[in-house]
């Protein structure tokens, strides 16, 4: 393995743990900037970061050297011993740090529009494509475990969960005729989430768990924190969301509280106050909030002026 691959997987580029779903990879670690004008957008996740390293310039492109430069980018995967697993648009990428493997059709995908890829604690394999989720074992996918048991057949994220869950969070894109949802899987077996018990979870983009034990599903409509079997949104709870909100990325930094942000603000949960609040932004300031290992909330700034650019949360606002 080569250092610079090595070094991923150590916490001296953009993402130090093993982990499922680590989009922001994607856009930092190779330089793969996200569409906000696409329903499959994939924003960062930079949670363990060190906001010193990235203004150190510690962030390097692996676009030239992994030669995805002309590709769409959706996901990336770390192992243990740094190998990266990425989920483009034309197949699933495996890159050592000596070279790049591409996995497709004829290894079993049923799709090779790969949207998600999961490297989970039990070092699994898992990846989510526009045509369901399956197992890699070294040699071949195997799609037939979750066959017929997702809530929905387009698998945008996959997220291990602290408990050990796999969650499978499906979404109407590409196509938009089918529909989507949340399903999980653990020790109980597969329980899906669809429009049935929460409208919007039909598009569900992302999912979030946090240090206290609460599921949130952030959908194309709305925030969602799940409570028992059931879906509750705290934010029309508090009297501060307003319709069609789409929610793109979570981060928590535990003793503050947490945040998610839409293209219109970012909503934060105040710990000490116990209460949500609103802070609105003229478009377009923060693509994505994320937390660092130091205990910060960072933000990555989006347009002409602040696109890629790293901003501090310095408690009252994002400043770079």
């Amino acid at each position: 393995m080569s250092r610079k691959a090595g070094n991923l997987a150590k916490g001296r580029g953009p993402h130090r743990r093993r982990g499922c779903g680590l989009a922001a990879a994607a856009g930092l670690a190779l330089g793969v900037a996200a569409l906000p004008g696409r329903r499959d957008d994939a924003p960062p996740n930079l949670a363990g970061v060190s906001i010193e390293s990235l203004q150190r310039g510690q962030v390097s492109s692996l676009l030239e050297e992994t030669g995805l430069r002309q590709r769409h980018v959706l996901d990336i995967a770390f192992e243990e011993d740094g190998t990266v697993w990425l989920a483009a648009s034309d197949g699933l990428y495996r890159y050592d740090g000596n070279g790049v493997q591409r996995l497709a059709e004829p290894e079993g995908l049923p799709s090779a529009f790969v949207r998600a890829v999961c490297w989970t604690r039990e070092r699994q394999l898992w990846v989510g494509t526009d045509r369901g989720a399956g197992v890699y074992d070294g040699r071949r996918f195997d799609f037939t475990r979750a066959a017929g048991r997702l809530a929905g057949p387009s698998v945008r994220r996959i997220r291990e969960t602290a408990d050990g869950a796999l969650w499978f969070c499906c979404d109407r894109w590409p196509d938009a005729s089918v529909h989507g949802g949340l399903t999980r899987l653990d020790a109980q077996g597969w329980t899906s989430y669809t429009r049935t018990n929460a409208a919007s979870l039909d598009h569900t983009m992302d999912l979030f768990r946090d240090s206290r034990g609460r599921v949130f599903a952030l959908t194309q409509s709305g925030l969602l924190e799940k409570r028992g079997e059931q879906w509750f949104s705290p934010l029309i709870e508090a009297g501060l969301e307003g319709p069609g909100e789409t929610f793109w990325s979570m981060a928590e930094v535990p003793g503050q509280g947490l945040m998610a942000n839409t293209f219109t603000g970012v909503f934060r949960f105040d710990e000490q106050r116990q209460r949500w609040v609103h802070l609105r932004q003229s478009f377009p300031t923060i693509l994505t909030v994320a937390s660092t290992r130091e205990g910060e909330f960072l933000g990555i700034g989006l347009g002409a002026k602040d696109s890629g650019a790293f901003k501090r949360w310095n408690g009252e606002e994002f400043v770079v």
